[in-house]
């Protein structure tokens, strides 16, 4: 039997204050009306902050405010003439919510928008914090406004205020927000998921294409829109390639951290855990053959399970999971 080390409790960063997370969820445009998001620490389940959901007044408030708020001032030598959409509306992910849901806003405020985010309830906080930075720096108060609520619940109030929608998130989801954007006659810019290949040739050096496909299938732990979900090489390179990528795999830094040590961290959530560990399960189901890792165990210290997949081949599937 083999016992498992006990983990090393963390404890959030100093910087992390309670202060600082009031501060950051009481930017969210909401009245009090709807209950709040129960917003955990991802490592140990620890409650961190109460963040305020969005009623559709919320929106409609915030999307107004936005609207009478003074554009940045911009001094240029060049003649330029700016027509502005009016309000854009950003629903952003969870995978980067600081770089998305900040940069996807730095253009729209640059030709004279307003902004109002939609971020993602479990990474709230990132944008917020970047829209306080923006505030620090100059950015006239009231200009981005944030709202917060589960899709279903906010996005069709959201859609209907808005005068142009950026969205990065799931296809099936960008289909029902560019339908409606059809019926309201606005634009929107769709940055959605897919089913990237890697595509390995006969002459390849197999160890140069079995960093690309650590890099490719592990970065951010998977959680990347334009990550690998499958492999294509040819026969003839197969099992050199399969033995590499296995090792390559199996001395991956997999663990707990709030620094960049690690090679994999946490996935978003449990729930997210489990959605991955069900296409798995399928896979193995249908004949796949798992060639490392292929287990799910508890330390009692944390509530949430890391878990990461490596690769699929023909008839194998390879991937990792260790919890923290």
């Amino acid at each position: 039997m083999t016992t498992m080390p006990a983990p090393t409790r963390l404890d959030r960063p100093a910087s992390v204050t309670d202060e600082l997370l009031a501060r950051l969820a009481g930017r969210v445009s909401s009245d009090g009306s709807m209950a709040p998001w129960q917003l955990t620490e991802v490592y140990t389940g620890e409650k961190l902050v109460e963040l305020p959901q969005s009623s559709p007044a919320d929106i409609e408030r915030a999307f107004a405010a936005a609207r009478v708020a003074r554009p940045v001032p911009f001094l240029t030598t060049s003649t330029e003439v700016r027509v502005p959409k009016g309000v854009v509306g950003i629903i952003g992910p969870w995978n980067f919510p600081f770089a998305t849901g900040i940069s996807d806003a730095i253009s729209a405020l640059m030709a004279g928008n307003g902004i109002v985010l939609k971020p993602d309830n479990k990474t709230a906080l990132s944008p917020l914090w970047g829209i306080e930075m923006l505030e620090q720096a100059g950015l006239p108060t009231g200009l981005f406004q944030v709202v917060c609520g589960e899709g279903g619940d906010v996005g069709p109030t959201f859609i209907d205020n808005a005068n142009y929608v950026m969205f990065t998130g799931s296809t099936a989801t960008g289909r029902v927000i560019g339908e409606r954007c059809g019926r309201n006659l606005i634009g929107c810019c769709l940055e959605l998921g897919g089913k990237n290949p890697m595509i390995v040739l006969e002459d390849a050096d197999l160890d140069e294409v079995v960093q690309g496909a650590i890099f490719g299938a592990f970065g951010n732990t998977g959680q990347i829109c334009m990550h690998i979900e499958r492999m294509y090489l040819p026969r003839s390179r197969y099992e050199e390639f399969k033995a590499k990528f296995v090792r390559a795999t199996e001395a991956l830094d997999v663990r707990a951290a709030y620094d960049f040590g690690p090679d994999l961290g946490s996935l978003v959530s449990v729930d997210h855990m489990e959605r991955v560990k069900s296409h798995v399960d399928d896979a193995v189901a249908k004949g796949a053959t798992v060639l490392t890792g292929g287990r799910l165990t508890v330390e009692d210290a944390y509530a949430y399970a890391k878990f990461a997949r490596a690769s699929l081949g023909t008839n194998d599937i390879d991937f990792r999971a260790r919890p923290h």
